[in-house]
């Protein structure tokens, strides 16, 4: 669901769809990458080492 908000610009609807996808069980790999994705594409976050 993230990825077709991401889609339709929609970024409040992408967040909120990855952060309810805790409600249903612990977080996955593929959630914690797609959620850091996010805060370093904001620039909310810089990596600590360039890969």
């Amino acid at each position: 669901m993230a990825e077709c908000h991401g889609h339709l610009s929609n970024k409040a609807e992408k967040m909120n769809a990855l952060y309810r996808t805790l409600n249903y069980d612990i977080p996955r790999s593929e959630f914690c990458c797609r959620l850091g994705s996010e805060f370093v594409e904001a620039g909310e976050f810089t990596p600590r080492y360039a890969a």
